[in-house]
């Protein structure tokens, strides 16, 4: 039997791209940079790593899942478990296939050490992007988010350290630490956040010749979650829609709900008051946004 794997893994080297010709040697690879530089992520499923036969397929998910695992396997690489997952993002056009390597057991607080035994693969990554906040989906119930990520681009590979804990009340949080492994694109950058400070005046249909200054607000827009985190730190709205010249995004009132579209080039605001009965637009916003701690104070 093991005759027979060497075999196929032979075989697999001589079809496709690889640096390694034993299927022992695939955990080496998934740590091994050179191997990502010159990996070719439009024939994914035909490299090696794709076709090992120690991945063990996995039940069909649901359809309506944005992300398939397809195949896993479980390994020991420098004396750390991890667990490989074969991904499909269902709905991408371009490079759809990915690779996620989770740390078995690992906790929140082991991002740090996780980082420094990428480093010494991958090399020096970016700056981390991290952030935390509260989604309140209720008088008791509420969700804590903290994330934290380091990358490092390796030609045509992003390579993502993603940290996450997940807090339900007072149940036990849900902590995670995976590698991540996908084609270099920008869609793979993560973004960090950006505080905003606005000020904003409000125009009444009624009385248009007539400004009225509204309190100024600041909050921070998490890009990598499409949320505006109020000062306080819980989520005080969502991202409707965005571009690289804008974000657009919705933001209680009351009796009202206020619609915001910031530019992302010259911090411009405009939007709408919008009525919570029927959402009809009784006024207008103007204003405008800078970014409270770029030095190039546009976001």
């Amino acid at each position: 039997m093991k005759l027979k794997k060497l075999l196929f893994a032979s075989l697999v080297c001589i079809f496709s791209t690889c640096l390694f010709s034993q299927v022992e040697s695939v955990s080496g690879a998934i740590f091994k940079k050179s191997y990502w530089q010159t990996f070719d992520w439009s024939s994914a499923p035909k490299s090696a790593v794709w076709n090992s036969p120690e991945f063990i397929d996995q039940p069909e998910s649901p359809s309506d899942l944005k992300i398939r695992y397809t195949k896993q396997k479980k390994f020991s690489f420098q004396g750390r478990p991890f667990t490989a997952s074969l991904i499909v993002h269902e709905g991408r056009t371009q490079s759809p296939h990915s690779l996620f390597v989770h740390i078995d057991n690992a906790t929140f607080s082991q991002c740090e050490e996780a980082s420094l035994f990428g480093n010494k693969y991958f090399g020096i990554p970016s700056d981390p992007v991290s952030y935390r906040y509260e989604d309140l989906l209720g008088e008791k119930l509420s969700i804590r988010t903290e994330k934290m990520t380091f990358q490092w681009e390796s030609r045509t590979t992003m390579i993502s350290l993603d940290c996450g804990k997940f807090s339900f009340g007072n149940d036990k949080p849900i902590e995670n630490i995976l590698f991540r492994f996908e084609k270099l694109t920008e869609e793979s950058v993560i973004e960090k956040p950006r505080s905003l400070s606005c000020e904003r005046a409000l125009v009444h249909y009624l009385d248009p010749d007539t400004s009225r200054a509204l309190t100024p607000i600041s909050f921070t827009w998490v890009p990598n979650d499409n949320v505006i985190i109020h000062p306080d730190g819980f989520v005080w709205g969502r991202v409707a829609a965005r571009a690289d010249s804008y974000i657009e995004f919705f933001l209680p009132a009351k009796d009202h709900k206020l619609k915001y579209r910031v530019s992302r080039i010259d911090g411009s605001l405009s939007g709408s008051m919008l009525r919570d009965s029927d959402e009809r637009a009784v006024a207008r916003l103007t204003g405008a946004c800078k970014a409270i701690d770029l030095k190039e104070k546009v976001f």
